[in-house]
């Protein structure tokens, strides 16, 4: 064995070079890691251990270690620590590490009290590692806080107070930045900071730089490096803390009034730049928006003009925020500075921010200002669905585009909006921001959503009143509508989209059943009575059980459901029965009523007497060529050609244009200046036309597009008769309001034809007394023709064509009206007789039908029951019987069982015959009489020479009636017609032999007891009859209607075609009459200078029952002897039977038709050899005396 001093020597040896190896090892890796070699992981000493083992070579003896640094009175000094040299700076960090160590050794191996380290205080000398990576001391008087402007010249720049130190700040980043916001108050903020520099006077160059993650609550928890400055420059921070409360939107010099949701952006009182090639975008408006509500978007826009003055500097030059941010406290931005442009926001809620103006419905708005549209269709559906969606979870609406002209005050925002109709709002979709000028040419949008869902109908139509009386039930139809519109909107049912939207379907469903409804149960005010005489309204009231039949089918409608059942298939069925019914009905009504009337009416319209008297007035323009006034007298002419053509014109499209032709002629004669009294006399009178034509001109423009619809439906039902379809008809009630008030009031028509009659009159003498030299060729033609007589006759007779036109217009409008309810009453039963077939798909539908098969049968009852009391009315002399006033009060709850019991006997069982007269008038027309030249007409018709037509007004007057013959004295009205002959006066001329002469008498308006009274069948008389027969060649019986005397037979005629109408229905004598004449014969004008009447043969009825016995007033067969040849019977007294003597002288003239009346012919005129007529004098003669017979 060796020696053991040496063995142990060596072992102490070997430890060492063991333990060098590893403290070299420590120089790479951290005290804390372990040796990764296996192998030398055994025998290998940890730092720590290794150090302790060296350390028994230091001078401080065997035992001792560095450890003891930390724990001696005094620590270690430099010498001892640089014992190897090598090793000093892992010593020193080794001992820095050590928790518990009294000391804190500097870089310089100097060691200073651990208080002293990071006390804010530099102990260690100018590398200052005592305050590095530092956490601040936990003390009350730490603090931070904007330092005095006298300490850094800028109270923007941020220091630490620590008792009585105030260290500048230094920031090294953005995260710190918004820590030491939060520690001078701002919550959260937008942070701005930039480092300066300044140069200090004095030796306190400290700085402070904190290190921070981003999430401490104060700069207390953050990291801090304290530093020293090495010159006179002190670098520092300055900061601006904004947070939200020094974020508004303004809009020129004051707070938009838009509060938080458009304007400029201004931060502590200034703006933000816009750049818009760099940042400002939608992202940085979100973010300035999200600080005023979490749920609003952001539009970018560049807002200079909203800056009043623009060169105010900008708090933030680039503010940039990425999609993430949530505030702008979390965006990035340098400090401000001047720039051009300034940024605005515009902020919108996803939900609030777009809204209609009234909710469901009205102008869209976005922030309270109206959406614009800068292109005239650019509104699209998806848009408006998108809207609708928001607005009442239904998508869908209609829009419209308003342009809007005027400018002023009005301030736009979005434009343009642009969606694909699957977004949840429009804040969603692509739009435009316009805030401030609005385009010079835009349009707002107004939106109408649809806001009842099907279930709302339902109890919508729960309101209809099914009971009461027709008015009643009308007027809560009317309140459903409004009801309907003004909950769900007003929407058209005519579109594409009717089937596209279930609740726009169950929308229109409803509002269609109702509009049908309005239709079939609006009273009209019947301007006529229409009598069915071919149909007895009363039999089917009579028919077995009806009432009971009628109540059955009502409990049969309530108790419908959803599937069919038997009862349903009844109900169908009796739905099935009054279509068939209605069908039968209108086809009665079209062609046996409306046809007719219409044909009538076009008579009217196309009148003989209306081509005459232009014939006449082009005429007497032609001799108005020649006179002074030429300009004046054409002027007045086509006034009054232009008014009367206007009259026939009514409703067609070119009576504005002649209307408006007329209305310019007199003021054209308004503007005459003259000396002449004729003249003036003329223009005062033209003048007074001016009211009448404005009159006529404002009916027209108040009535024609109701005219413009019957006419278009007239023309519907002529093409297709009783098959026209029921739309026309729906149509047709939608458009037509009814014409009102006709153009001319009745007791008008006299002024008009005064005033007409004086202009012809006053231009006739303009023409007349001319100074003309050519005027003596109008003096001489009007001698001979007698134009200006004959033309003041033709206006009168025209003016009585106009009034009739007047009237019937009214009539024919009704009858469309009639037609056009029967339609829908015909439809609605065979669409409810189909639809009950099958099942009844929903409640709402069900529901429907109930209601509308309940006002269906009704209306049938209804309509059956007024039938019948009409025509009982009629019947009863136009007075309504009292259980007829009961029962149409109230149809539901009444006995029907007199009006089942009522006998419809004929009105005329007993008729009166009489020979009636009718004056002849050749002066302003009144009732009661006519213009016999109207009837004596020249025709161009090479077989029937003398063609004409007037229009007779009988007076509802009892004395006129006993006066000319219709009834005697005694009797008591109404009166009825049943048979009406009028017979012209006979003519037997010399040379000739019979001709034929036909006269027709056409009802064109019947009236009684105030009520106009219209029939199915046209009331109509006619008498064919030869004139000029012997009386051996008479074929038919004879009459001798103009006989004078009993012995006198000449002027007896054969009548050929008579007739009486069978009743039981009669026309009233309160009535006008078409009187039509022809003669193959050419008759001759009368010139009576005693009254002249022509002859009628009745037979009327009173209302009185005429008794057996009574004596017959055909007075033909007591005729008195006949009179001389100077000398005429007058018709009236023989009448009268007064016992007077009917033979008078005649005033003028000679005796004619065997004493009928006498004959004056005029000058220039004389006796012609038949048996009344005057003929012209023969070429170079005149008759100077109105009574001579000789032309000299």
């Amino acid at each position: 064995m060796k020696d053991p001093v040496i063995f142990l020597l060596s072992s102490l040896l070997f430890l060492g070079c063991l333990a060098r190896i590893a403290i070299g090892e420590s120089i790479f890796k951290s005290p804390e890691k372990e040796v990764s070699n296996s192998k030398l992981s055994d025998v290998l000493l940890s730092p720590k251990k290794a150090v302790q083992f060296l350390s028994t070579r230091v001078r401080r003896g065997l035992g001792s270690s560095y450890e003891e640094c930390c724990s001696e009175s005094g620590g270690c000094t430099r010498e001892e620590i640089n014992e190897y040299s090598y090793a000093n700076s892992r010593v020193i960090k080794y001992l820095r590490e050590i928790s518990y160590c009294r000391y804190w050794y500097c870089d310089s191996g100097y060691s200073i009290s651990s208080w002293q380290r990071c006390n804010l205080r530099i102990d260690c000398g100018s590398n200052c590692e005592d305050e590095k990576d530092c956490s601040f001391p936990k003390s009350k008087n730490l603090k931070i806080e904007y330092a005095d402007s006298h300490l850094l010249g800028n109270n923007k720049a941020v220091i630490i107070r620590y008792g009585q130190s105030k260290i500048p700040l230094r920031l090294s980043n953005q995260k710190t930045a918004k820590v030491v916001c939060k520690s001078l108050g701002f919550r959260s903020a937008l942070v701005i900071y930039s480092t300066r520099s300044r140069k200090i006077r004095g030796n306190d160059k400290t700085y402070i730089s904190i290190k921070c993650e981003g999430s401490e609550r104060d700069f207390t928890r953050c990291k801090y490096d304290l530093k020293a400055s090495k010159n006179d420059w002190m670098s520092f921070t300055e900061i601006k803390c904004y947070d939200k409360h020094s974020l508004s939107l303004r809009k020129g010099y004051g707070e938009s009034k838009w509060y938080r949701r458009f304007g400029a952006v201004y931060l502590s009182g200034r703006p933000i730049c816009y750049n818009s090639w760099k940042a400002w975008g939608e992202n940085e408006a979100n973010a300035i928006c999200r600080e005023f509500s979490r749920f609003y978007i952001g539009k970018p826009f560049n807002a200079t003009a909203l800056v009043n003055d623009t060169w105010l500097s900008a708090t933030v030059t680039d503010l940039e925020c990425d999609r993430s941010s949530q505030r702008f406290s979390e965006c990035k931005a340098n400090r401000g500075g001047y720039c051009h442009s300034k940024a605005g926001v515009v902020c919108i809620s996803g939900y609030y921010s777009f809204s209609l103006k009234n909710g469901e419905r009205g102008l869209l708005e976005a922030i309270d200002i109206p959406i614009i549209a800068t292109k005239p269709i650019q509104w699209t559906f998806n848009n408006t669905k998108v809207i609708c969606d928001k607005e009442t979870g239904i998508p869908y609406g209609k829009h419209e585009q308003i342009l809007v002209e005027d400018q002023n005050n009005t301030t736009c925002l979005v434009r343009d909006v642009e969606c694909e109709g699957y977004e949840d709002s429009l804040a969603e979709c692509s739009f435009g921001i316009t805030p401030y000028e609005c385009p010079e040419t835009f349009y707002q949008i107004s939106i109408d959503c649809i806001s009842c869902r099907a279930n709302d109908f339902t109890y919508i139509i729960r309101e209809v009143n099914t009971t009461g009386t027709r008015q009643e039930q009308y007027n809560s139809i009317l309140n459903v509508l409004e009801n309907l519109k003004a909950r769900c909107g007003d929407w058209s049912c005519y579109t594409h989209d009717y089937f596209a939207n279930e609740h726009l379907h169950a929308y229109c469903v409803t509002w269609s059943a109702l509009q049908r409804l309005k239709y079939l149960l609006k009273p009209r005010p019947n301007k006529f009575v229409y009598l069915n005489t071919e149909y007895d309204s009363t039999s089917m009231v009579r028919e077995k059980r009806w009432e009971e039949r009628f109540s059955e089918l009502h409990e049969a409608i309530l108790k419908l459901s959803t599937s069919i059942t038997k009862s349903q298939l009844q109900v169908s069925k009796r739905f099935q029965e009054i279509a068939t019914f209605k069908t039968e009905k209108i086809k009665t009504k079209v062609n046996e009523f409306l046809v007719p009337r219409e044909r009538q009416l076009a008579l009217l319209f196309d009148s003989q007497t209306y081509h005459l008297l232009r014939e006449q007035l082009v005429k007497l323009k032609n001799e108005a060529t020649i006179v002074k006034e030429k300009e004046l007298a054409e002027a007045t002419i086509d006034t009054i050609l232009s008014f009367v053509s206007a009259l026939f014109q009514i409703g067609e499209d070119w009576f504005e244009q002649l209307i408006s032709l007329a209305k310019d002629g007199v003021s054209q004669i308004h503007q005459a200046k003259t000396e002449s009294k004729r003249v003036a006399y003329l223009v005062g009178e033209t003048k007074k036309l001016s009211p009448i034509i404005e009159r006529f001109r404002q009916h027209f423009e108040k009535n024609k597009v109701d005219l413009k619809a019957a006419r278009r439906f007239l023309l519907v039902i002529k093409v297709d008769k009783e098959r026209f379809d029921s739309h026309a008809a729906a149509e047709f009630l939608d458009r037509y309001g009814g014409v009102g008030e006709i153009a001319i009031e009745p007791n008008e028509f006299s002024l008009l034809g005064d005033i007409l009659s004086n202009v012809v009159e006053g231009l006739c003498g303009v023409i007349i007394e001319s100074r003309s030299i050519l005027a003596t060729d109008a003096i001489q033609s009007e001698a001979q023709d007698g134009l200006c007589a004959e033309t003041r006759k033709t206006m009168n007779s025209v003016l009585t064509i106009i009034q009739e036109i007047n009237s019937n217009e009214a009539t024919m409008a009704q009858a469309l009206e009639d037609l056009a309810q029967a339609k829908l009453e015909e439809s609605s039963a065979y669409e409810l007789s189909k639809s009950l077939e099958n099942n009844i798909q929903s409640d709402l539908e069900l529901k429907l039908k109930q209601m509308l098969s309940i006002f269906i049968i009704k209306v049938q009852k209804r309509n059956l029951i007024e039938e019948a009391c009409d025509k009982i009315t009629y019947l009863n002399h136009g007075h309504e019987k009292d259980f007829c006033t009961q029962i149409k009060q109230n149809i539901d709850d009444v006995n029907i069982d007199r009006l089942i019991a009522f006998y419809q006997r004929d009105m005329c069982l007993n008729p009166t015959f009489a020979s009636a007269l009718i004056p002849i008038t050749s002066k302003q027309r009144k009732d009661g009489t006519i213009d016999l030249s109207q009837l004596l007409q020249k025709s161009n018709d090479t077989l029937w020479k003398t063609s004409g037509e007037v229009l007779l007004k009988i007076p509802n007057d009892h004395k006129w009636l006993s006066d000319h013959g219709w009834i005697q004295e005694e009797d008591t009205g109404p009166f009825f017609i049943k048979q009406f002959e009028i017979f012209m006066p006979p003519q037997h001329p010399s040379k000739g032999g019979p001709y034929r002469v036909e006269t027709k008498i056409e009802m064109i308006k019947n009236t009684l007891n105030k009520v106009q009274y219209m029939f199915d069948e046209p009331m109509s008389f006619g008498v064919d009859y030869e004139d000029n027969v012997g009386f051996l060649s008479c074929r038919g019986h004879r009459y001798s209607p103009y006989q004078t005397c009993s012995t006198d037979q000449t002027y007896s005629v054969c009548i050929t075609k008579s007739g009486t109408l069978p009743g039981p229905y009669y026309p009233s004598a309160d009535s006008t009459w078409k009187i039509s004449v022809r003669s193959k014969y050419e008759l001759p004008n009368v010139y009576s200078s005693t009254p002249f009447h022509l002859q009628a043969k009745l037979q009327i009825c009173s209302t009185q029952p005429k008794k057996v016995n009574r004596r017959q007033r055909d007075r033909s067969s007591s005729r008195p002897g006949c009179c001389t040849n100077k000398q005429y019977s007058d018709v009236k007294e023989r009448i009268k039977a007064s016992g007077n003597n009917p033979c008078k002288p005649c005033p003028a003239g000679m005796s004619r038709l065997g004493g009928y009346f006498c004959e004056n012919c005029p000058p220039g005129m004389k006796p012609s050899p038949d048996v009344y007529g005057c003929q012209s004098c023969p070429p170079g003669t005149q008759n100077q005396k109105s009574d001579s017979s000789k032309c000299l």
